[in-house]
């Protein structure tokens, strides 16, 4: 049933919402929270990925201590599995292939793959330089430092699903297709570091960063393409909202196949929503308190001049399910935290709100799994169903 035109108008002052007559504004969906892993009782800090069985069981991703939990559906702790020596591990990927999960660990940097048993399977080394079949220059990044390829999915016929940088002053080869605002690549690589195909090129908006010196510091309030791969790297997600020119008002949401087949793309209107002088304010006293404390006054001046936000950009954040289902956190201030639900066809499906203070993490048919920070080093997991 949709609620009353009265509950969607109080939702249209909190988030920048689909549809504009209150008939065509599709259902809002309250998640309520049926499950609580308490972050003290259970150690739990630094959570980088949450797994989800059909079960409600689900796998945890420590990042911060570089280990791999498992809690039944219940909440119970059960086997833990070390995937490095904390004190040196540096993991910043995880994901499912198959039945198994994989780990990727930045300071080797090497992949582990945990089997359905809970034991390690096999470690693979992900210091892949990508190459192009044609012998031209690469222009992804060497697999060294910060800016490495990093995987975010295994091939079925083996290799990786790379995000892989691009190095700024070497032009790509016509035939990879880059737009002119790339700045990394989604790419398919053998294990030899082939390059398969580009599955997608992540776009960034260049008017969306300040710089200063060495400093580049991405700006609040800016409208930025998103992408999102699914938890088993079968799938990609690329939602472009635009405020401004003849699309003003719409987003383009499309996703591929990791052979970059088209799935859909769509495009859907969204009510504009200009930024209020109070919401700039805290959002630019946000972005230059760190600055301000160290005295680099060189920085917050190079923010602020560039700082000039008109209009909210409709999504504060891109997750895509295994199955297909494209979901979008819409910004607003109000109590609850809406997100914006595609069907895997691209339909607008519904809205699902959260309760506020909840990252929401994964998605698993009708559950949802989300964390909520409770002090420094505690992070607890909720367990939400859609009612």
């Amino acid at each position: 049933m949709l609620p009353s035109c009265k509950l969607l108008l109080a939702v249209l002052l909190s988030a920048a919402l689909v549809g504009t007559v209150c008939g065509q504004t599709p259902p809002v969906k309250p998640a309520v929270v049926d499950l609580e892993i308490n972050g003290a009782a259970n150690h739990l800090f630094g959570i980088g990925w949450i797994g989800a069985r059909p079960d409600r069981s689900i796998a945890v991703v420590q990042f911060q201590n570089a280990v791999l939990r498992y809690f039944d559906p219940n909440g119970r702790s059960g086997d833990e599995v070390r995937i490095a020596p904390e004190a040196n591990a540096r993991l910043n990927a995880a994901g499912t292939f198959g039945d198994s999960i994989w780990i990727n660990d930045a300071s080797v940097p090497q992949l582990t793959l945990v089997s359905p048993t809970h034991k390690i399977a096999r470690r693979l080394s992900t210091a892949v330089a990508i190459v192009l079949p044609s012998g031209d220059e690469s222009p992804f990044a060497p697999p060294l430092g910060m800016v490495a390829p990093r995987p975010v999915g295994i091939s079925p016929g083996g290799g990786f699903l790379l995000l892989a940088p691009r190095i700024p002053a070497r032009a790509s080869p016509s035939e990879l297709h880059q737009p002119p605002n790339a700045y990394a690549a989604l790419a398919q690589v053998a294990s030899n570091g082939v390059l398969k195909r580009v599955v997608s090129w992540m776009q960034q908006n260049p008017g969306c960063n300040a710089r200063s010196g060495t400093w580049t510091v991405s700006l609040p309030l800016c409208v930025q393409p998103q992408t999102a791969v699914s938890s088993d790297g079968r799938l990609v997600a690329t939602v472009e909202a635009a405020v401004t020119g003849a699309d003003s008002g719409t987003f383009q949401a499309t996703v591929v196949n990791v052979r970059g087949d088209t799935v859909y793309s769509r495009r859907n209107r969204f009510a504009v929503r200009p930024v209020s002088q109070r919401e700039a304010d805290s959002a630019i006293a946000r972005t230059t308190a760190s600055f301000r404390r160290t005295s680099n006054y060189a920085v917050v001046n190079a923010i602020e001049a560039a700082f000039h936000p008109t209009l909210h950009p409709p999504f504060e954040s891109l997750l895509l399910a295994d199955d297909g289902s494209v979901w979008l956190e819409l910004s607003g201030e109000g109590i609850a935290m809406p997100w914006l639900v595609l069907t895997a066809a691209g339909e607008v499906s519904r809205i699902v709100a959260l309760p506020a203070g909840l990252r929401l993490r994964t998605i698993s048919g009708s559950v949802l799994w989300a964390t909520r920070r409770d002090g420094p080093n505690e992070e607890s997991i909720l367990r939400l169903h859609v009612e």
